[in-house]
């Protein structure tokens, strides 16, 4: 099993930007450690608080001899704040307003990056379109997270951020195709993970809130767009209906098989949980084969010579069955 980050920046190189030295000697978000992200806290949908551009319009500059504009926070807590861009073709500027009301800029987000910030709840941020200079968001990061998403009534399903861990297990009961597994990180960016074979199965250590995408193998065709991970832990059967596998099942029942041959044996295979057959033994000609299962249980019949398939695999559907195999 792989370990995925807790959402640590992992779609962006260099994703906080240039952070050196500031030039008017400000301090940085946090606790003036320098900038880094975090995965202390869980980002969910985080409110943030809107407010009024206050600060000076020229940098530091104040107009008719007034007193110079004060931005400083001393009262918040240590914090993350999330950046998410998940325009398809706009770059944004991501700034901090330091103690005089004046932005700096922190980061810079390609489309479809992110970016993790420790911060103070009660610090100011900006975010602005690089080419036009619209002002996205202007306002207050709020405690104890805060997620911010560019546009933000992008109704995509992709991952969050979050710190609870879990596994998800992703089956393929197709028995001919091979998938593809890869994780959508928060920007909706796609990022491959590893092929799952035929009738195989994985298990991804994983985050709550993380959400993945299956492909074919051979044709990069979209299988299933989103399996998000909502409990702990997560199971994926694809496809979710495949009436050749087994489904777990808690009804009784009973089948049988009469092999109505008089020269030909026969073998009874059951489909399991993962769409492999499990041999059941041999049937002579003239004899039977009975046995307890469950409902949607699976079973088929072989010739034993030819391993030619006489009976499809079929899910059981009543309480007492007989399957005749000529």
């Amino acid at each position: 099993m792989r370990l995925i980050p807790p959402l640590m920046c992992l779609a962006v190189t260099g994703c906080l930007g240039s952070l050196g030295e500031l030039s008017d000697g400000g301090s940085r978000p946090g606790d003036g450690g320098g900038a880094s992200v975090t995965d202390s806290g869980r980002l969910d949908a985080g409110s943030v608080s809107s407010v009024d551009a206050g600060g000076p319009d020229d940098a530091g500059q104040v107009a008719d001899g007034g007193s110079v504009p004060s931005c400083e926070n001393t009262e918040g807590n240590a914090m993350t704040i999330a950046f998410i861009n998940r325009f398809p073709n706009r770059t944004l500027v991501v700034s901090w307003t330091n103690e005089v009301c004046v932005p700096i800029q922190w980061g810079v987000l390609g489309p479809n990056e992110y970016m993790l910030q420790i911060t103070l709840g009660g610090d100011r941020w900006l975010v602005k379109d690089q080419a036009s200079g619209e002002v996205l968001f202007d306002g207050l990061a709020v405690e104890p997270s805060a997620t911010l998403v560019f546009p933000a009534n992008d109704a995509q399903v992709c991952s969050r951020v979050s710190d609870e861990q879990t596994v998800a297990t992703i089956a393929n009961r197709y028995p001919d195709r091979s998938l593809k597994l890869s994780w959508l990180d928060p920007a909706c960016k796609e990022h491959p993970l590893e092929t799952v074979g035929p009738r195989a199965e994985i298990a991804e250590t994983t985050y709550v809130g993380h959400v993945f995408r299956l492909r074919r193998a051979d044709t990069d065709e979209i299988v299933t767009e989103s399996l998000p991970v909502v409990s702990k832990p997560e199971s994926f059967k694809v496809p979710a209906v495949a009436p050749a596998c087994s489904d777990e099942g808690s009804r009784p029942a009973v089948i049988g098989f009469q092999n109505t041959s008089t020269t030909r044996t026969i073998k009874v295979f059951w489909v399991d949980y993962k769409c492999k057959e499990v041999d059941l033994g041999a049937v002579p000609p003239g004899e039977s084969l009975w046995m307890s299962t469950f409902y949607t249980h699976s079973f088929g019949v072989r010739d034993a010579t030819t391993n030619a398939i006489l009976v499809a695999a079929t899910p059981v559907n009543a309480d007492s069955s007989s399957v005749d195999v000529p």
